[in-house]
């Protein structure tokens, strides 16, 4: 996939009370989350570890395209992907 970032990064994400991220941090800026494009479930089995994500594919103020994700074992956000 072309623009893909190649390490995943923690990043801080504001959600709205059902979970939806509204906004994000991302190298030091704050962009807002004008759109969510897509909204998947990850579960599974990884080395033996059970891993438990929320995808989102979201298009962001500085008119970016990015996947990110809520570990749910953590509760951490992550930066997975920047698309182009």
């Amino acid at each position: 996939m072309s623009g893909q970032i190649q390490r995943v990064r923690e990043i801080e994400v504001k959600t709205d009370t059902a979970g939806v991220p509204v906004s994000l941090v991302r190298n030091g800026r704050r962009e807002e989350i004008t759109a969510v494009c897509e909204h998947w479930r990850l579960a599974d089995e990884w080395w033996g570890k059970g891993v438990e994500r929320d995808y989102f594919r979201v298009e962001t103020s500085a008119g970016l395209v990015l996947d990110i994700y809520r570990d749910s074992t953590s509760g951490g956000w992550y930066l997975d992907g920047i698309h182009d």
